[in-house]
């Protein structure tokens, strides 16, 4: 496979950096940063966290992809 064009690495590059000054230029990860937290710590608690089916409704779905679709025919029939 072909590398991909330049400017398509310059615009990934661009990318990178908006990311990272809009990492720095947000208050909220700005004061997490003068408590101590390191960059790749606020952003590795910023990942979502794993989908589940809610505990008093584990009976009723096996997945959650099937909890998911009950939710989504409810507010599609109100």
């Amino acid at each position: 496979m072909a590398p991909p064009p330049l400017w398509l690495a310059a615009i990934g590059a661009i990318l990178r950096h908006t990311k990272r000054n809009d990492m720095s230029n947000n208050p909220y990860i700005a004061h997490l940063q003068q408590k101590g937290y390191t960059e790749r710590e606020i952003r590795q608690s910023m990942t979502p966290a794993p989908r589940e089916v809610p505990a008093h409704l584990q009976d009723r779905f096996s997945t959650y992809e099937e909890y998911q679709d009950a939710i989504g025919e409810m507010l599609n029939g109100m």
